[in-house]
């Protein structure tokens, strides 16, 4: 039997956000956390890691790269940056 291919959102999603550490940046970044340093600790993703992931997410339209505060790197989620705001909260745990 030959499997069918379809359009899945879920699918699309999970391959922009579906990696662990992806999951992580974001909730810190719901959480109010902006700066890279603090995102890395709270994480306790590498370094590395971490700005291939912030970077992809940016790439992706998920973040908006934040970086009016001079010295630091920051990033914002996109909906900051708009007027109507999704209307996405943390999970309580």
């Amino acid at each position: 039997m030959t499997p069918i291919t379809r359009p899945c959102s879920i699918a699309d999603t999970l391959g922009v956000i579906g990696e662990k550490y992806s999951l992580l940046v974001l909730r810190e970044i719901f959480f109010g956390v902006r700066r890279f340093d603090a995102i890395a600790l709270n994480t306790g993703a590498p370094r590395d890691v971490l700005a291939a992931r912030l970077r992809h997410l940016v790439e992706a339209g998920v973040l908006e790269d934040d970086r009016r505060m001079v010295g630091e790197v920051s990033v914002a989620p996109v909906h900051e940056h708009q007027q109507h705001r999704p209307q996405l909260a943390p999970g309580r745990g």
